[in-house]
C-alpha cells in the first residue's frame, strides 16, 4: 500500500463524524454483522435507547431463555503445564 492510499488520522476522525460512511471506508462489508447491528439497533430503539431499560430487557431475555444458555460455571480453569524441551 502506498503512503497516499493510507487512511490518515483526519480521515478516521471524519469517518467517526459520519458513522454511516465508516464501515465502507475501513471494513469489508459483512451482511451477517450488518444484520446483527440492525437488530441491536431495533432492540435499543424499542426501549427508547435508554441504557437502563436496555439492560433490563437483556436480563429478562436471559432469564426467559436460561435453559438455552451455557455457563462455564464458577470453577477457575487450571493453567496448562508448560512443556519442557
Amino acid at each position: 500500500m502506498r503512503l497516499s492510499e493510507r487512511k490518515t488520522v483526519a480521515d478516521q476522525t471524519e469517518a467517526r463524524k459520519h458513522p454511516e460512511n465508516a464501515a465502507s471506508t475501513f471494513m469489508t462489508p459483512d451482511p451477517t454483522i450488518d444484520a446483527i447491528r440492525e437488530m441491536r439497533h431495533r432492540i435499543s430503539a424499542s426501549v427508547g435507547h435508554d441504557a437502563q431499560k436496555l439492560v433490563e430487557h437483556y436480563r429478562q431475555l436471559q432469564q426467559r431463555l436460561s435453559e438455552r444458555l451455557v455457563s462455564r460455571g464458577t470453577e477457575k480453569l487450571q493453567p496448562l503445564e508448560k512443556h519442557v524441551a
